[in-house]
């Protein structure tokens, strides 16, 4: 059995289900740690008031 992955944005795995062209779907979760001080949107706060 051949298995593929297409790791792609929205409009490319939409226009794939349209076409019935899926046979299995697996979602992925990065998480991603935010803390009160040095998180994730605090920093590019930062870089876009600098």
């Amino acid at each position: 059995m051949l298995k593929y992955a297409l790791f792609a944005g929205a409009n490319i795995a939409q226009t794939f289900m349209k076409h019935d062209l899926i046979d299995e779907y697996r979602l992925i979760v990065n998480p991603v740690l935010l803390d009160r001080d040095n998180g994730y949107l605090t920093i590019l706060r930062k870089a876009n008031t600098s």
